[in-house]
């Protein structure tokens, strides 16, 4: 999946993925002419509203993943057609994490990360041993409203917060030794942030229990916000995750999964 980003254009082409998928999954991917449910391309370049993040511009985009995962990739999941999921994704946060809540968790999947150091998505050899600190750095007077601070490859100053959140608890999460561009370099630090977050939501369960929704803020990378967002599966169990975009005005709200 690839959509623009402050304006730019964001290229992901076919020979990159199969370069990532071979050397990192040890997998061959097929990008037939004909449609055959096992390669699904979702453009999300060129739709109005981007540079502003507008809501008519999350809208038309979800509506764009919906299509495509709606009608390519559960249809080949049911028929046996799909039984492996290599995800390449770049666009903007909310897109990715709204991409990771439509994935079937019933396939196994593997998820991959853009490295700027070598400008392609193939995994590091190495592990460098990041891992997650969740910290809790501020009360709130609100019953309903946290906010979950993400210091993945920047940070947030509390201060930085919408205004209308300044009555929620924040929850900080944080990795060892600190913030980077290249954070992700290895799967072992993606499933260890997953486990990070589950462990979250989890917490959440026994000291936050009437919460409604929690506020995603932050700096994350591609691979983080897609696997944050196929986490957030049972709707009905958890609070509702609302997701921000950085703009030139601050953080604003863009979609709620």
């Amino acid at each position: 999946m690839a959509g623009d980003i402050r304006g730019d254009r964001m290229e992901l082409p076919k020979d990159t993925a199969v370069e990532a998928v071979i050397r990192s999954g040890g997998r061959f991917p097929v990008f037939p002419e004909a449609y055959d449910q096992k390669s699904v391309e979702i453009d999300l370049r060129g739709i109005d509203g981007e540079e502003d993040a507008s809501g008519t511009y999350y809208e038309a985009a979800a509506t764009k993943i919906n299509n495509a995962i709606d009608w390519r990739v559960h249809p080949g999941v049911l028929s046996g057609d799909i039984q492996h999921m290599s995800v390449l994704a770049i666009a903007r946060l909310p897109l990715l994490v709204y991409l990771g809540t439509k994935l079937d968790d019933g396939v196994p999947t593997d998820v991959y990360q853009r490295q700027r150091s070598t400008q392609n998505w193939v995994w590091s050899d190495n592990d460098p041993g990041t891992t997650f600190d969740l910290t809790h750095p501020r009360d709130g007077a609100s019953i309903d409203d946290a906010v979950l601070v993400t210091n993945l490859s920047g940070t947030t100053p509390l201060n930085e917060l919408p205004s209308r959140l300044d009555a929620a608890a924040v929850f900080q999460m944080d990795p060892h030794p600190g913030p980077a561009e290249d954070l992700f370099a290895h799967p072992a630090v993606l499933a260890r942030f997953e486990a990070a977050v589950r462990d979250f939501f989890t917490s959440l369960e026994s000291t936050h229990k009437h919460l409604k929704r929690v506020h995603l803020i932050g700096a994350m990378p591609v691979s983080p916000a897609v696997a944050l967002g196929r986490i957030l599966k049972s709707t009905g169990l958890r609070p509702a995750v609302v997701t921000y975009d950085r703009t030139a005005n601050g953080y604003v709200q863009a979609l709620e999964v």
